[in-house]
């Protein structure tokens, strides 16, 4: 569903029947962009953030640019909404003209997602405009000590997830990361810096309370960095079965870009219940925890 208020301010130079064709063609232009935008949003992955740009050539000497930004929705709301900037130069000094086109989107298929980053004060949270996980997201709720409560939603909505972790310290493994891995700002990194983890420790556990959705994937991210042998883990959830994993440096050769989902990024499929447990152990450290992300199912 999509409902677009246009209002147009235009600054006129000397060729007005020029510079009305030029913004006929670069309103059509923004009309593309609402099209990508409202398809994202009834595909149920329509994200907020700074939409890349598009420079567009309308003949020679004059260009122009269009501009998206995508708003989160307000909280108890399902609306996001868009703004399109168009801006064109005619070539000459002054002679420019601009737009703005608001527009409002709405999709019930979209999943929400809720990601807690474990990371020490010395790692920032995403900047504007930057989504990082398996389901990119622009909020995550950043945990210093293990724990967190009331966690916010990918689309701004507080809700009551609440996490613990029995082990409560949380290192920067930055200077830890494969060599070749990708620097400090993508997906990558940002999951990989910080965990919830300590040397000859062998066990940890995660608990989560109050999850909000009816049914849902859980995410956890775990055992990145270059940190020594660790020889062999597990991951439990709740009393089901073991899943054993290797933890002996398997993300140094060759240098990791991404994750890897048989050895460190875990789905746990179409959960129910407001509550989950899950037990790291290893052999002879216990896999770190980097991330989780409770993923709606729609």
């Amino acid at each position: 569903m999509i409902g677009i208020a246009a209002t147009t301010a235009l600054r006129f130079s000397t060729d007005r029947i020029e510079q009305s064709q030029i913004r006929r063609k670069m309103v059509a232009e923004a009309e593309i962009e609402l099209n990508t935008i409202k398809a994202l949003a009834n595909a149920g992955t329509l994200v907020a953030g700074v939409r890349p740009s598009r420079t567009i050539s309308l003949g020679p000497g004059r260009t122009g640019t269009i501009a998206a930004t995508v708003f989160a929705p307000a909280v108890g709301s399902t609306v996001f909404r868009s703004q399109i900037t168009g801006t064109f130069n005619m070539g000459t000094p002054g002679q420019t003209g601009s737009f703005t086109i608001n527009s409002g989107h709405t999709s019930d298929r979209r999943p929400r997602a809720i990601g807690v980053k474990f990371a020490p004060n010395s790692i920032s949270a995403p900047g504007t405009g930057q989504f990082f996980g398996d389901v990119p997201s622009a909020y995550w709720n950043m945990s210093r000590n293990g724990s967190f409560t009331s966690a916010i939603s990918d689309d701004g909505q507080a809700t009551t997830l609440a996490c613990s972790t029995s082990l409560t310290n949380v290192v920067d493994l930055t200077s830890n990361l494969p060599t070749g891995s990708s620097a400090p700002g993508d997906n990558f990194a940002f999951i990989a810096r910080g965990a919830v983890w300590s040397s000859g420790v062998t066990t940890n556990t995660l608990t989560l309370s109050g999850i909000p959705f009816t049914r849902y994937d859980l995410i956890l991210y775990l055992q990145v960095p270059d940190i020594g042998t660790l020889g062999t883990g597990t991951v439990q959830l709740g009393g089901g079965s073991l899943v054993t994993i290797p933890l002996n440096d398997v993300l140094t050769d060759p240098p990791r870009v991404g994750f890897v989902t048989s050895q460190n990024t875990f789905y746990f499929s179409n959960l129910t219940g407001a509550t989950q447990t899950v037990n790291l152990a290893g052999t002879v450290a216990v896999p770190p925890l980097h991330a989780f992300q409770v993923v709606e199912r729609k």
